[in-house]
């Protein structure tokens, strides 16, 4: 039995490049696999990002758990996320959570939640996924997200 638990995570956003962010649709999902024990979680919403729905899946997940002595191993296909909580972080806490180009760091609240919560955990390492590259549970939570933006949508148009 692994004496880790695994942490599977992805995001997504339809749109995510469109100015009017309403025209966005973003889904989430995340898989917790710890020995024989299984979970899958997914949600969609409007009104998103890309980056969003990533940190919200680790957010989510994470919040999930209810102990934390036993080491995580989290594996997003966002370099955003790994470098947000590995490299960036420190620089933009030095720096009043402003870029080096003197911008308000983007998501700063999302992250910020992350950073509280992995400081619960005893250790935790973070290992990045290529996407879409047949990576079983990364393939798993993209289908899932992709899954709950469909719903999201069908249950709009019937809604109308």
């Amino acid at each position: 039995m692994n004496k880790y638990i695994e942490v599977w995570c992805d995001g997504n956003c339809k749109n995510n490049q469109a100015k009017d962010k309403s025209l966005t649709i973003g889904g989430r999902a995340y898989i917790l696999i710890f020995g024989d024990k299984y979970k899958e979680y997914s949600f969609a919403e409007r009104n998103t990002t890309n980056n969003v729905q990533e940190l919200t899946a680790l957010i989510e997940a994470l919040s999930d758990l209810k102990r934390y002595d036993i080491p995580l191993k989290i594996f997003p296909d966002s370099m955003y996320m790994i470098n947000s909580l590995t490299t960036w972080i420190y620089g933009w806490k030095k720096n009043g959570w402003m870029t080096k180009e003197k911008e308000p760091v983007k998501n700063k609240e999302l992250i910020v939640k992350l950073d509280g919560l992995l400081s619960k955990f005893n250790k935790w390492e973070i290992s990045h996924v290529d996407g879409h590259a047949n990576i079983k549970y990364n393939e798993r939570c993209d289908e899932l997200a992709n899954l709950a933006i469909k719903a999201l949508l069908d249950k709009e148009t019937c809604t109308k």
